[in-house]
């Protein structure tokens, strides 16, 4: 498995504990034709042990997306670990840096002179101001084989509106909000914290009513935790779990409904049973028709 420290210290390799992989999404363009446009992964880890997220316990940033001169990437670092530096140690690239990002002759690059050595690859192309990620710093080129690391062109990845979109695809991000049920559009789909289990209330913006669409898994997932929407198909009962890629974890939207690749039963609430959301065969009736965010089936 792939597994990820929180950070390194003098005092010890995992200050923050440990998290493991669970999905890693790329594209075919590189791992089958090396194809340096598409130099870029996503990696999605579960939660720790405690139940938190990297992101919660060491921070996050944000991306934004941009073409290969952008105005907004002008004022990028490359940020990131180079070789010549102590284990653990993240530098800032000095140099020529700012507004040195020009086009190359691909939509889905950009040259830069921002200072870089070798393991500088995988750094983020990042405003360190406004923390957004613009691209993905990816090689460097030199003028001099017989000095090391005498870089005058580098080059990186950025995040045009195909690789943003794409990202925000398959890190299950940016197309999270409620599920509202048509019965009476004033009601969400909701997870109790405490049970998992999946029923219908009053809407109020909690992020227990906030869902997102795994499109690359067809998952639907809440945004508390990150696991799973999951049909019970020994009682039809709906709720959340943790993410195993099982058909009862799977759906499909034919612009209403909410349909099981399980079965094919859909999603529908119990009208006579606290609002509890069940599987049930289909049919036209208000009580298995939803509105979902804008984008959330891009």
């Amino acid at each position: 498995s792939l597994s990820v420290m929180g950070c390194w210290s003098w005092a010890t390799w995992e200050p923050y504990g440990r998290w493991t992989a669970d999905y890693v999404t790329t594209y075919s363009q590189w791992t089958q034709n090396g194809d340096r446009s598409h130099d870029m992964a996503v990696i999605t880890y579960k939660p720790r042990s405690d139940g938190l997220f990297i992101g919660q316990v060491v921070g996050s940033m944000g991306f934004s997306h941009t073409i290969s001169t952008g105005i907004n990437l002008q004022k990028a670092t490359v940020t990131g670990y180079p070789y010549d530096k102590a284990d653990g140690e993240m530098w800032t690239s000095g140099g020529p840096c700012e507004g040195g990002f020009t086009s190359t002759w691909s939509q889905y690059l950009t040259r830069h002179k921002c200072d870089s050595v070798g393991a500088n690859s995988g750094s983020a192309l990042l405003d360190l101001k406004t923390q957004q990620v613009y691209g993905i710093h990816v090689a460097s080129y030199f003028i001099n084989r017989d000095v090391s690391d005498a870089a005058t062109s580098n080059t990186g990845v950025v995040l045009n509106e195909k690789h943003y979109y794409n990202l925000q695809d398959w890190s299950g991000i940016g197309f999270q909000g409620e599920i509202r049920i048509q019965h009476s559009n004033k009601e969400c789909m909701e997870m109790n914290t405490d049970t998992f289990n999946v029923y219908i209330h009053d809407c109020h913006g909690g992020e227990n009513q906030k869902w997102y669409w795994y499109s690359s898994k067809e998952e639907i997932r809440n945004q508390v935790n990150g696991r799973c929407l999951d049909y019970n198909y020994s009682n039809g009962n709906l709720y959340v779990h943790n993410c195993h890629g099982g058909s009862n974890q799977k759906w499909t939207w034919d612009g209403n409904r909410f349909k099981s690749l399980h079965d094919g039963k859909c999603i529908d609430m119990n009208l006579n049973w606290s609002k509890n959301l069940i599987l049930y065969s289909c049919h036209d009736g208000l009580n298995q028709k939803f509105i979902v965010p804008d984008k959330f089936f891009w």
